[in-house]
């Protein structure tokens, strides 16, 4: 179950469509514009909108935007105006709103705290800091509410943020934003392949110093966040034994073995569809014996920070693929997913068999949601790789006691990377490479 903050309940509201949310109003008639009925008036009451992108309905359109009220269940006009501010300044053709929902709760706890305290969010006549609205808060989250440094920067970059629209937008609020917070530049002196550099960077008082990491242990990389190291060739035979056990599906094991044999990373894995599987069939293996995949923008395949690259997937892999994208258990989910697909989003268009997951739940879920889903643009809570937290503790589950109990999905990466050295040390060897 996620998260709920009672708290903030029927305060942050979600709008699932929000139809021209960045259109022009007018009283008098435009060219393009459409003429619309004022709603709770008499028919002769009406309007222009002109919207944002002409012809293109669906881009005018943000989905899920959060929407904020007073604790007396008016509408908070400022935090509205620039939650509006951070979606209009994304992409249109991409405008998820996960993060502004963040702010939003953000700033609706801010709220919340300066009516328990009987603050006016907008009074900074106060000479002394504590009495400020922003530096009590601070204050609170520090000692009171007992956050981690890195959430209360975070925090209170969010309401600093929002300040700054509402003085620059509501002037007649008359924001000084010296009272807000105190803001220094400093520089920031740094050595570099080339020589030296330096960079000026902004420094505000309502921030907590971030402890330094501690030297990450001999062997290991940081990557994604996560500690990252290669299985052992006897840890990844023990691997190899648990896959291969009655207990794992042929979608589990493949999962497991697409990343060991590729080096590619969740959502590389299980964004892959039905038609790459067939293009894998009709083509024919590079010299080297491995067939080429193509990922990235345009493929239908996701990538870290959608950048394009070509995995080399070896001939077994590639058979076994093919048998499992025509199996009947595999053709028995793709239904499934059909089925939902059809059910729960009539509005978007149909997708073609070829277009589903390869790898999909026994209810016919996806695993991961690819960014040119047609239903991204209008999912709240996208399925994200949960899937291979479950597959790594089920390895673990099976493991002996000498297998690493802190081993991720992820080590599946760095293990690639390490039997591939070793299938090319012979040729270094030789030199051949």
């Amino acid at each position: 179950m996620g998260y709920k903050n009672e708290s903030q309940r029927g305060l942050l509201l979600n709008i699932p469509s929000a139809e021209n949310l960045f259109a022009n109003i007018s009283s008098t008639e435009t060219k393009g514009a459409t003429k619309e009925s004022i709603v709770g008036t008499s028919e002769d009451q009406f309007y222009y909108l002109q919207s944002e992108i002409q012809a293109i309905r669906d881009q005018n359109t943000v989905f899920n935007m959060p929407f904020l009220l007073h604790p007396s269940q008016i509408p908070w006009d400022e935090a509205n105006s620039f939650l509006c501010s951070l979606v209009q300044n994304k992409h249109v053709m991409h405008r998820p709103t996960e993060d502004v929902r963040r702010r939003a709760a953000v700033l609706l706890d801010f709220r919340l705290f300066c009516d328990a305290e009987n603050l006016d969010w907008l009074d900074f006549s106060g000479k002394r800091l504590s009495s400020r609205p922003t530096y009590r808060y601070f204050n609170y989250l520090s000692n009171t509410r007992g956050l981690k440094p890195r959430v209360i920067n975070l925090y209170t970059s969010y309401v600093y943020q929002f300040y700054k629209h509402v003085a620059l937008q509501w002037p007649e609020h008359q924001i000084d934003m010296a009272r807000v917070d105190r803001v220094d530049t400093i520089k920031i002196f740094f050595n570099h392949a080339h020589g030296a550099g330096s960079k000026d960077s902004v420094k505000r008082s309502q921030t907590k110093n971030i402890p330094s990491k501690s030297s990450d242990p001999l062997g290991y990389v940081r990557d994604d966040g996560e500690l990252l190291r290669p299985l052992s060739l006897d840890q990844w035979k023990e691997v190899l034994s648990i896959i291969n056990q009655d207990d794992w599906g042929p979608a589990e094991r493949l999962t497991v073995l697409f990343s060991a044999m590729t080096g590619a990373r969740k959502q590389t894995v299980l964004t892959l569809r039905v038609k790459h599987i067939n293009q894998l069939r009709e083509s024919k293996p590079s010299r080297d014996g491995t067939y080429k995949l193509f990922c990235g923008p345009g493929t239908h395949i996701d990538t870290k920070n959608s950048k394009h690259h070509t995995l080399h997937l070896p001939s077994r892999l590639v058979d076994e693929l093919i048998i499992y994208a025509n199996s009947e258990g595999a053709m028995h989910r793709r239904g499934k997913f059909k089925q939902l697909y059809e059910a729960r989003f009539p509005s978007v268009p149909t997708i073609n068999e070829e277009d589903i997951y390869l790898f999909l739940s026994d209810q016919g879920n996806c695993y991961y949601m690819g960014k040119d889903d047609p239903r991204y643009p209008i999912v709240k809570s996208k399925p994200v790789g949960q899937v291979v937290e479950n597959l790594k503790r089920k390895i673990i589950r099976s493991a002996s006691k000498e297998f690493p109990p802190e081993f991720y999905f992820h080590w599946l990466r760095a293990t690639y990377a390490y039997l591939l050295w070793i299938a090319l040390q012979k040729y270094i060897d030789s030199g051949e490479l």
